[in-house]
């Protein structure tokens, strides 16, 4: 389950992805996000301090957890990468290694 915490955020970053074409991209991550562990979590997303990227937590349910109530299980980023970017910097505010693509990471 996606439980999103700045609406006003996501469609900002959702209207930013349409005019770059990779709007299915974002959706594909938020997607992953939303159905990761098959339903047996809760995942908070939060605007982050780089424009268009997320910080997310994500919760154990409690029907999962040994503890039998929800408990906190990783947390992380869903961070952008601006083609041509250096990969470290604006408008990420984040290091990739590797070959730098255009688009959404997640990074726990």
């Amino acid at each position: 389950m996606l439980d999103v915490k700045s609406p006003e955020h996501l469609k900002k970053v959702k209207e930013f992805a349409a005019s770059k074409g990779l709007l299915e991209q974002l959706e594909s991550k938020l997607q992953f996000l939303d159905e990761y562990a098959e339903g047996n979590t809760r995942c908070e997303l939060y605007p982050d301090f780089a424009p268009y990227s997320f910080y997310f937590q994500i919760y154990l349910k409690a029907e999962a957890s040994a503890a039998g109530k929800e408990v906190p299980y990783l947390n992380g980023g869903l961070i952008y990468y601006g083609k041509g970017e250096s990969g470290v910097g604006t408008p990420q505010f984040s290091v990739k290694t590797g070959e730098l693509k255009e688009g959404w990471s997640i990074h726990t």
